[in-house]
């Protein structure tokens, strides 16, 4: 009993595989001569198929694929069927065209061919049947970045030579066209202004959309907008309208720091730090209004203020009032006013003019040949290199910022002005090596002429912005160069561990002294609720002085969006 079950089984299985295996069909070719052998061999490798849909569908795909090729005379004949399992066809082959000569009489379609590294001449384009389909979809893509996007192309009039294809090609709907209008959606009180010159989107400028998404892209560095959803144009008869989906951004940021280390000769704590406060387009205008007030915890305050105001009167003009109070302890006061004016070349270059009136007085009572009232009048000219920042980690900033000019001092003392040669260079570059290691720099560089200068005219330096491990300000110099560097590290998200390595050289012609200094520590920064917390311990040390962790100075700094 038990074999005659297992013979039955082994009888079903075998009808069954028989079964499956006539479902199959398989495609017999014939031709008539072995090119046609030899080209069905390579272009119809597959004989077998599931059924006769799936059959026909690669039948048809073949077409297009020899007529791709060059092979515009080929032949696939359906046969009588021999058996039900089978699918005969006849295929011949044709003589193969290698060439088309296209006859064209558009301009613009030399230049087409010529960027395409096609053969072309003054009449025809020579283009292999192969390269065809993509050589018009890239003649559409070339015509829409000039202007006509609704351009289209199309062969005409073929004839057949031997292995050559004569034809015409005719472009329809070759009009150029113009951005007419940009329109807002979503943020109603959008600084129209930003269009024009940040973004150098303009009303009836010729329609090239290949520029048009850059400005875009352009518009997506402004901290104060979001893009709420992809741009849309419409295409009319006579209009051209690109429709912006944006939405305002709180961009207004507070940035607090604090420093702690011990006084000298004493036990006691030493507290310094500065509140930086930078409010951004609060009027809808794109406006910037920044306010900072800064003290080392030796009784030497500065408050600084200014207020940029973009393109005023719809120019590229944009215009930014300053003033800075400077205190150090009952020995000098220092006030500053300026006015600077910068063009917008583009949203990453700027340049700039600015004036400036300096005004000290001497607060302590007796004989100092170091410090000494004085009026100055200052005049530079510079430019301004930013890259707008990609994520919210406090590391990730590029810029370059330089300004050189004269200024001229006038004292009680003296009859003539002293003039004066002054620059300026401030520059940050992160190097992103990848997601988790980073490398970051910045260099802040000042010069004066050294000559008669005194001490309240010189440059302060030292600080958080500048050379950590030391009080914000602590040195005087006529000429410094100060390098920040940090290793950043990502472990993961959410934390950010960096080395802390800093340099300085300065010079102060007054005392006649020159030093390098240094600063070494590590640090960390951690998003909060209130926004990124960074601390960093560093030591300072000297040429003439060791490395001791007693004099580590402790930076805590908070920045805040809002």
């Amino acid at each position: 009993m038990t074999h005659r079950l297992l013979v039955f089984l082994l009888l079903i299985f075998f009808l069954f595989t028989g079964k499956i295996e006539a479902q199959h069909i398989q495609l017999e070719i014939q031709s008539d001569d072995k090119k046609s052998d030899s080209i069905a061999a390579t272009y119809i490798p597959t004989r077998i198929f599931p059924d006769q849909k799936n059959l026909e569908q690669y039948l048809s795909a073949i077409k297009d694929s020899l007529l791709n090729n060059g092979f515009f005379k080929h032949q696939i004949i359906k046969l009588n069927k021999p058996a039900d399992t089978v699918y005969a066809i006849k295929f011949i082959s044709g003589r193969k065209t290698e060439i088309f000569k296209l006859q064209y009489e558009q301009p613009s379609i030399l230049s087409y061919a010529n960027r395409l590294e096609l053969k072309a001449d003054s009449s025809y384009i020579y283009i292999r049947p192969r390269r065809l389909k993509s050589a018009l979809e890239d003649f559409v893509i070339l015509d829409s970045k000039n202007g006509r996007p609704l351009a289209s192309y199309s062969i005409k009039n073929i004839s057949l030579s031997k292995d050559t294809a004569f034809a015409q090609l005719f472009v329809a709907t070759n009009q150029n066209l113009k951005l007419n209008e940009v329109v807002i959606k979503g943020y109603d009180k959008f600084p129209k202004s930003f269009l024009k010159h940040f973004a150098k989107l303009q009303n009836n400028s010729p329609y090239n959309e290949e520029s048009i998404n850059k400005k875009i892209n352009y518009l997506k560095q402004l901290d104060f907008i979001t893009q709420i959803k992809e741009p849309d144009i419409l295409f009319k008869k006579d209009t051209t309208t690109l429709y912006l989906y944006l939405g305002k951004e709180n961009s207004n940021q507070l940035e607090g720091f604090l420093g702690f280390a011990s006084q000298e000769n004493s036990n006691n704590v030493r507290l310094n730090g500065y509140l930086d406060l930078n409010l951004v387009n609060t009027l809808n205008y794109g406006e910037q209004l920044k306010f900072k007030f800064q003290g080392n915890g030796d009784n030497q305050q500065q408050l600084e203020a200014s207020l940029r105001m973009p393109y005023l009167f719809r120019s590229p003009l944009s215009l930014t009032p300053g003033l800075r109070l400077f205190r150090q302890d009952s020995i000098f006061s220092n006030s500053q006013t300026k006015l600077k004016i910068d063009y917008t070349w583009s949203p990453k270059f700027k340049t700039n003019a600015q004036v400036e009136q300096i005004s000290s007085t001497k607060l302590e009572v007796g004989p100092s040949a170091t410090i000494e009232d004085f009026r100055k009048t200052l005049l530079t000219t510079g430019f301004e290199i930013s890259r707008n920042k990609s994520s919210s980690d406090p590391f990730d900033t590029n810029y370059l910022n330089f300004e050189i000019g004269y200024s001229s001092r006038n004292t009680d003392n003296q009859e003539t002005k002293l003039n004066q040669l002054i620059f300026n260079l401030d520059a940050a570059y992160l190097f992103d090596f990848s997601k988790k290691h980073k490398f970051y720099i910045k260099n802040t560089t000042a010069y004066i002429s050294p000559k008669d200068i005194f001490e309240n005219e010189m440059y302060r330096f030292g600080g958080m912005h500048t050379l950590r491990g030391y009080k914000e300000n602590d040195f005087y110099a006529s000429f410094f160069s100060a390098f920040q560097s940090e290793y950043v590290f990502k472990p993961v998200e959410g934390l950010i561990l960096n080395t802390v390595v800093d340099a300085a050289y300065y010079k102060n012609h007054v005392i006649q002294k020159s030093e390098i200094l240094y600063g070494t520590g590590i640090g960390a920064s951690i998003p909060t609720n209130a926004g990124w917390l960074s601390l960093n311990m560093t030591t300072p040390f000297s040429n003439d002085s060791n490395l001791r962790l007693s004099n580590t100075i402790l930076h805590l700094k908070l920045i805040s969006r809002f």
